[in-house]
């Protein structure tokens, strides 16, 4: 603007220590002092092209016109190649391979752009992954753990592939217990194999719990909240006596065993759960999340 540089080099310093340095003084005043010829030669250029500087900064009515976009459905082709080998029986009963040939396939893919979710990317052979809501399950990656409990605790058949877990597992996995992926990681969105696959935009939970229940339609049946084993997705929880929660909690008091009326365990991982207040607050808690979605 004035054709001058002006040093940072005390930006960042400490401004907080007293009493200060004469540099941060001297950075402190030019750094005011800049704003009144900075006026200055703003107001030469607008007498200049005849503005009012005096019209400058003035508040002014912007409403931004939002529209509400719809999931957008794009059919697209990729081709691939690979070379096969072709072997020729000889006269001798021997045989011997032929030059390679090369061999182009197209595959169709279909992407959802879906605003309040993300990318949803599939081909259409995995179509049966996910049009039957009654049946659908995911997996999610290790970046949406916390999704994966909202998930289960409201009765939904979902895997989880912690960080250690290499990509191609959790591809083969997905592929083998036909399940959704759910992933923040967009190298993932784009598999070679195209399998179903919902990148999400979003860092929260509720937000991307919602937007999955819509995406894909589902409903939840309230007696299915808390119903499925948290920690390792088992579908079966049993009633067991005070007695066997006993051998498996192991706690120090013998009267806070009195106190709950009534344990189940996982079949699965032995995982025993209560209905204490912390179960009564989360059963209240997704019931009231899952209003949300209607």
């Amino acid at each position: 603007m004035i054709g001058k540089p002006l040093s940072k080099e005390d930006q960042m310093s400490g401004w907080s220590n007293r009493p200060l340095r004469k540099a941060q003084i001297h950075y402190a005043a030019l750094d005011a002092f800049i704003l009144v010829e900075i006026y200055s030669k703003m107001n030469a250029l607008c007498k200049e092209k005849g503005i009012d500087i005096q019209t400058f900064g003035r508040p002014c009515q912007f409403t931004p016109q939002i529209k509400k976009q719809k999931a957008e459905k794009v059919v697209k082709l990729r081709s691939e190649q690979y070379e096969e080998e072709t072997k020729e029986e000889l006269a001798n009963g021997q045989s011997k391979t032929v030059v390679k040939k090369t061999v182009q396939i197209t595959t169709e893919y279909i992407t959802v752009c879906a605003p309040e979710t993300g990318l949803f990317y599939s081909r259409p052979i995995y179509d049966d992954f996910y049009n039957v809501p009654g049946k659908i399950a995911f997996i999610c990656d290790s970046m949406l753990e916390k999704l994966m409990k909202q998930l289960r605790n409201c009765g939904f058949d979902t895997e989880f592939a912690p960080a250690d877990v290499q990509r191609n597992i959790l591809l083969e996995m997905a592929e083998r217990e036909r399940r959704v992926i759910l992933t923040r990681n967009r190298q993932l969105l784009d598999n070679k194999k195209g399998l179903p696959c919902i990148w999400l935009k979003t860092t929260d939970n509720d937000t991307q719990y919602l937007a999955i229940m819509q995406f894909f339609k589902l409903k939840v049946n309230p007696n299915n909240i808390l119903s499925r084993c948290v920690k390792c997705n088992g579908a079966h929880l049993e009633i067991i006596d005070k007695q066997q929660a006993k051998e498996l909690l192991k706690w120090e008091r013998e009267g806070d065993y009195h106190n709950i009326k009534e344990f189940w365990k996982c079949t699965k991982c032995l995982q025993v759960y209560w209905e204490g207040n912390t179960y009564k607050k989360a059963k209240s808690r997704f019931k009231n999340l899952n209003k949300k979605h209607k």
